[in-house]
């Protein structure tokens, strides 16, 4: 008695299809990744423009947004229809979320933070200086000083700039004056120019790191001296004045853009109080980056007050 076999046709439940694109998506995700671990480093050190970088981190940007939303697609595929290759689409997903999230992080502190390029004290939140002598001859770094008005105003796009109060301390000018100097030191910012004395008066110009004295001398600071690791508050022998003016570059850490920071030491009577503002000079909005460089130094400032006041009880 012979058998014969009966061969049945394919059933469509038994047909696996495959998630589409989820490979590519994955690559494009981790070139979005490697653009800008690549393209941050480079413009920091010159190598590229601000416009280039702009035109990479948007790239970055379109790359893994595309990335993300075929990730997702192909993940839904792979759940309610079982197809094949929903590690890759898992892959795409995840690596495109870590590249779109400095974006995502970029928005939430855009959002929460005022539209200005800049942010000051309250004794430097609205000074008219259009009258005012200059601390020292025009350069382009004055701009952070006198915008197109000639007044402290702010640059590029400012709707509500941040405004922090101002620092008060129980000492003498030129005491709180040599904190501010050590301050400056220990935040790594660059120190352009000191000035003693009411602006106007001080000493013709001369190279950036000098101190210049309002007074009939001026007194130099040897640049070994400030360079100098074992340099000390004591070795710059700041003159005695009831009134400083500091200018300063603060730069950020992730992409090094500089700030311009004017900062007035003034004494009145027995106090002296400590303003500052911080402009951005090559951007329109910072992000909160000027707020945070104004809170970071007079956190500072308050450190190095703590070192000189527990000095004098000595």
């Amino acid at each position: 008695m012979s058998r014969s076999v009966v061969t049945l046709p394919p059933q469509g439940h038994y047909l696996r299809g495959r998630v589409r694109f989820a490979n590519p998506a994955a690559r494009a995700a981790g070139f979005a990744l490697l653009l800008m671990l690549v393209g941050i480093p480079v413009y920091r050190i010159g190598g590229i423009t601000p416009q280039a970088l702009i035109a990479v981190l948007l790239l970055a940007f379109a790359l893994a947004l595309g990335a993300l939303v075929v990730s997702l697609a192909g993940l839904a595929s792979a759940w309610f229809q079982a197809a094949r290759g929903g590690g890759a689409a898992l892959r795409a997903a995840i690596l495109s979320t870590l590249a779109l999230a400095p974006f995502l992080v970029l928005i939430l502190i855009g959002t929460s933070n005022p539209r200005a390029n800049s942010a000051a004290t309250e004794g430097l939140a609205a000074i008219d200086v259009s009258n005012a002598a200059p601390l020292r001859p025009a350069s382009p770094a004055d701009a952070f000083l006198r915008g197109p008005s000639g007044r402290l105003a702010m640059l590029g796009t400012s709707a509500n700039p941040s405004v922090l109060p101002s620092a008060r301390y129980d000492a003498a000018p030129v005491e709180v004056a040599a904190a501010v100097e050590d301050a400056l030191k220990a935040l790594g910012w660059e120190v352009e120019e000191i000035v003693a004395g009411e602006p106007g008066q001080e000493s013709g110009g001369g190279p950036l790191g000098v101190i210049h004295d309002s007074g009939a001398i001026p007194i130099p600071t040897p640049r070994a001296e400030i360079d100098s690791p074992n340099a000390s508050a004591a070795a710059f022998s700041l003159p005695e004045r009831n009134l400083y003016r500091v200018t300063a570059v603060a730069r950020d850490f992730i992409f090094a853009l500089p700030s311009d920071v004017a900062i007035r030491i003034a004494g009145n009577g027995d106090e002296t109080f400590v303003d500052l503002r911080s402009v951005s000079r090559e951007t329109g909005i910072d992000l909160g980056q000027n707020r945070r460089f104004i809170e970071a130094f007079l956190q500072q400032l308050n450190f190095e007050m703590a070192g000189e006041e527990s000095l004098s009880l000595f």
